[in-house]
């Protein structure tokens, strides 16, 4: 007797004054009718065999179990002697049909399901249509052989980001990828497990740590399984079907010789076929997850414009300046953004454990970013996930506690935090905002042996610790009112050593306050009068922050670095021409216009930006000596190849020393794709001045 006949026996067993109908054990355990038929069926036969009264039947009532006392305890006694059958639940039937028709092993038949499962046809066929529907989005078929049996046909990249997205739906956490297990698998979780195999979950574990999750650890757990989870799928789609080798188009390029090695010791040790496209798909696959490494200067410009426009959105929506914190926040933003574009072009998901408790702390700034979707999705092609939206809630909630923050006399800390250090920032934050406390250090479970280094009153941390000398409080990652109520009586117990916490930026603001008088009193600051103000400001030892001092575009466009040309013969000589000025000035080095030729030969189109409108542009590295800016005036444009904005009028160069400094000029440039009348007039201006007149006029 399978598990769900066995619930059903000890329903019926425990409601003998109760007829039940059919329809009505079908709804509550969901399967078909027919299905209820046949565990009755294998019901009877059991009560049959073990001399026990039969099922009861009345026509218009349902189905009845009437047995004495001692029958029941005979028949429960029966029931501990069978060995069980598993019963699937509509959702465990579901991640098992995935699984099956992904083994690429031996051929599997509807009729072998049905004994497997222990469900009838019609219940089978209404699992079939639901897992087709699903498959629709990801482009796959459900196909049947007379041979082949039942087997998957679509896209193996698709069909490999299919598989993680159903174990990421079924299985969410991960954490049966964990080698030591702090508790037993669910039914689902095992299903998993036996599909992946829990000798190749050992040997990733044990192996790949070096290469590759040790660099997700900044990134906190989640990572780290994630990329445990793609190298699984992976190796598991590796086996070949019929003889047919796996077809994998990704495009070549240079892997780490560490990586391609280990890559093949995982094969060889579990006899697998492997190839050079293999090797780069899995390899780009996973570094998407890696937001830290250096990306493509397409992804890169990208990041940048989607990270500018969503600080404004989220500024727009909750009625607040993050200018004390921007360069900071776009830093993080442009970061994460960046792994992001690589994730969606991989069709790789992120679970975010932290999701629910982001959106019910911080509810106006998860909004906020989910209503910037429209304007993500027309640079990458897909929606932000709410998991995705939480990560970036975190970025915002921690700008903003940084803000909130004021001169406080208090407790010196740490913060030990298991959900990464992006988490863990937050709570530091949080911490400082709400609470007379400096946090020295964030740290990982890992580096809790420093603490004993460290001039500290108290360690918060979301894992339990226990360390001699030093009071230890457990918190979630997101600050709850429990939590809030424990710190607060913790503190009215214990002293503080009144330690003042620094406060940041004064000098910075001073200046900026500075300057915004001058020019609301009818001052005009030039880039030379700037510049003599923070020398008065460093002559007096008067610290200022360089990343918050940024320049503005006007500061930046001089009147020799505006040139203007009839046309040009080719979209590499529009590049070459508008970079000319800057040449000559020694802001950058020839190398720097060969690679922003070679990034569109690459890339293509991507630094066309707006309608008519190119900014062209490679990676400081590539030769870049000082920040600067100059642009090209065509009165006949030229086609880069963009389907929608072309052919380009005005051509930016921009060389930037790093991925903030210019961060004012990338958000003037923004604001002038959104205005197609001003690139109109732009594109007739005939000398410097009228130029300038008409992109800085208001």
């Amino acid at each position: 007797m399978n598990e769900r006949s066995e619930q059903l026996f000890k329903k019926l067993m425990h409601a003998p004054d109760h007829y039940f109908q059919i329809s009505e054990l079908s709804q509550e355990f969901q399967v078909s009718e027919r299905t209820i038929r046949n565990d009755l069926e294998e019901i009877q036969t059991f009560l049959s065999e073990k001399d026990l009264p039969f099922l009861r039947t009345k026509r218009g009532r349902g189905v009845q179990l009437l047995l004495g006392k001692k029958e029941r305890v005979r028949a429960i006694a029966y029931l501990h002697h069978i060995r069980k059958g598993h019963y699937l639940s509509p959702q465990e039937r579901f991640l098992q049909l995935i699984i099956r028709f992904s083994c690429r092993q031996s051929p599997i038949f509807l009729y072998q399901l049905e004994q497997e499962l222990m469900i009838s046809k019609s219940t089978l066929d209404a699992d079939m249509r639901k897992l087709r529907l699903f498959l629709q989005k990801y482009g796959i078929e459900v196909k049947s052989h007379q041979k082949k049996g039942i087997y998957l046909e679509g896209n193996e990249k698709k069909i490999r980001a299919m598989i993680r997205a159903v174990i990421l739906i079924h299985v969410p956490s991960l954490e049966f990828l964990e080698v030591k297990r702090k508790k037993s698998l669910s039914a689902q979780e095992q299903l998993v497990v036996d599909y992946l195999g829990q000798e190749r979950i050992e040997f990733i574990n044990r192996h790949s740590y070096r290469e590759w999750l040790g660099k997700a650890d900044g990134q906190g757990p989640i990572y780290a399984k994630h990329i445990v989870l793609i190298l699984l799928i992976w190796l598991r789609r590796l086996e070949p079907v019929s003889g047919k080798e796996v077809s994998i188009y990704a495009d070549r390029r240079a892997v780490k010789e560490e990586q391609t090695n280990f890559l093949i010791l995982l094969c060889q040790f579990f006899k697998r076929r492997i190839s050079v496209a293999e090797v780069t798909y899995i390899t780009q696959l996973i570094e998407s997850l890696h937001p830290q490494k250096v990306i493509d200067t397409a992804d890169w410009t990208k990041a940048q414009l989607v990270a500018i426009q969503l600080i404004e959105q989220v500024e727009k929506r909750l009625k607040i300046c993050f200018y004390e914190r921007q360069t900071e926040l776009h830093k993080g933003l442009v970061r994460h953004i960046s792994g992001l574009f690589k994730r969606v072009k991989n069709q790789v998901q992120i679970a975010n454990p932290l999701t629910s408790m982001i959106e019910a702390e911080y509810h106006e700034i998860f909004q906020a970013v989910y209503s910037f979707n429209p304007v993500f999705n027309r640079f990458a092609g897909a929606f932000l996930t709410r998991d995705e939206i939480g990560f970036l809630t975190i970025y915002f909630s921690t700008a903003l506690s940084q803000i909130k923050q004021a001169q406080k006399v208090g407790y010196r800390a740490i913060v030990i935090c298991h959900h990464g250090t992006t988490t863990g920032k937050l709570l530091a934050e949080n911490l400082k905002e709400l609470f007379p406390v400096e946090i020295l250090a964030i740290l990982s479970s890992k580096e809790r042996s420093l603490i004993e280094k460290l001039d500290i009153d108290v360690v918060f941390s979301t894992i339990d610790l226990r360390i001699k000398g030093v009071p230890c409080l457990r918190l979630s990652p997101i600050l709850t009112v429990d939590d809030k109520y424990m710190i607060a009586h913790f503190f009215t117990k214990k002293r503080p050593k009144n330690r003042l916490v620094r406060r940041e930026s004064e000098d910075t603001m001073l200046l900026k306050e500075t300057i915004n008088a001058l020019e609301q009193n009818g001052s005009v600051i030039s880039s030379e009068g700037y510049q003599a103000v923070l020398e008065v400001f460093e002559k007096h030892h008067l610290k200022l922050d360089k990343k918050e001092i940024q320049p503005m575009l006007e500061d930046l466009l001089i009147d020799d670095h505006i040139i203007f040309r009839e046309s040009c013969d080719s979209w590499q000589e529009a590049i070459q021409a508008a970079a000319e000025p800057l040449l000559i000035d020694q802001v950058v080095e020839s190398s720097y216009v060969r690679a922003m030729v070679d990034s569109v030969k690459e890339y293509g189109a991507y630094i066309v930006i707006g309608p008519h409108l190119a900014l062209a542009h490679a990676r400081p590295e590539d030769g870049v000596k000082r920040l600067g800016i100059s642009v090209l005036v065509l009165s006949q444009g030229i086609e880069f190849g963009h389907e929608e904005h072309d052919p380009v009028r005005l051509v930016f160069c921009l060389a930037a020393v790093d991925a903030h400094a210019h961060l004012n000029v990338m958000k003037a440039l923004i604001q002038l794709i959104h205005d197609r009348e001003k690139i109109q007039r732009l594109s007739k201006a005939t000398n410097q001045q009228q130029f300038k007149r008409i992109l800085y006029k208001k």
